[in-house]
């Protein structure tokens, strides 16, 4: 694959007391994040005393999470994540677990100096289990605030450690009330993306390297056909139906050969 020549905008700032400095992210850039492999992500829900709390590993992550640091602001715009089964109370599980967040619901801050962001938005949590006897059907809408802090490796690289949680009500199957509280911990790296210097190549971009080439058409076609939360446009739902289908492929067709570096 062709190697990107976009620029990286990167400026150092100082962390107070803190030995050292770190590079501080510039306006308006996007962070493309994917699961840590040498550290545990997890997700635990807490029904309190006697019955406890249940956790499950979390396999897969990846999501863009935009921040910028003249505004102060950081939004996540695109989120996915894969989970394995959670049990219920009585022995009933939620089986295998997909993870979005609505898009257009996650707004927030971001402090340059400190690296730190916190944002509100709606997680949309699929499961393949029968919960039914909670009065459940899938996707649940979980709304949510994640906290979580930008760690700069190298002037185009770093990690983000953070964490989303909240709380909420179930009714167990002879209706008494279950309240719970949830927290997902997550640790991610990064690569920064501030976009292409020339404009219109975004239709088709599915790898975003600033051209719609056959590096792009081979994206679409190895995601055509996917549906539901797994279908992104890193993997080539390009008009964000939630489908990869004819719709995208004629969107990147129309783009083919666009070069905007």
């Amino acid at each position: 694959m062709p190697a990107s020549n976009r620029t990286r905008r990167i400026v150092t700032a100082a962390f107070g007391a803190m030995v050292g400095a770190s590079a501080a992210l510039a306006d308006g850039v996007s962070l493309l994040a994917t699961q840590d492999p040498q550290r545990d992500s997890y997700f635990t829900l807490d029904f309190g005393p006697p019955i406890g709390a249940t956790q499950a590993f979390i396999s897969q992550t990846e999501y863009e999470l935009a921040v910028d640091a003249a505004s102060g602001t950081a939004r996540f715009v695109d989120y996915y994540q894969t989970v394995g089964a959670l049990e219920l109370p009585g022995g009933f599980t939620t089986g295998a677990i997909q993870i979005e967040i609505l898009p257009g619901t996650s707004a927030g801050t971001y402090d340059a100096a400190t690296g730190q962001f916190s944002t509100s938005e709606i997680y949309a949590v699929h499961f393949e289990g029968d919960l039914s006897a909670f009065g459940l059907t899938s996707p649940v809408y979980l709304p949510s605030g994640a906290n979580g802090g930008v760690e700069m490796l190298s002037d185009t690289s770093g990690r983000i450690s953070m964490e989303w949680n909240g709380q909420g009500v179930l009714t167990d199957p002879l209706g008494n009330p279950l309240p719970f509280t949830y927290t997902c911990v997550v640790n991610t790296l990064f690569m920064v993306d501030d976009g292409c210097p020339q404009p219109d190549c975004e239709a088709g971009d599915v790898d975003r390297d600033c051209d719609v080439d056959l590096d792009d058409l081979v994206g679409v076609l190895d995601g055509f056909g996917t549906v539901g939360p797994a279908a992104r446009r890193a993997i080539g739902d390009l008009d964000n139906d939630g489908a990869v289908g004819l719709t995208d492929l004629a969107l990147l067709l129309s783009a083919f050969g666009g070069d905007c570096n």
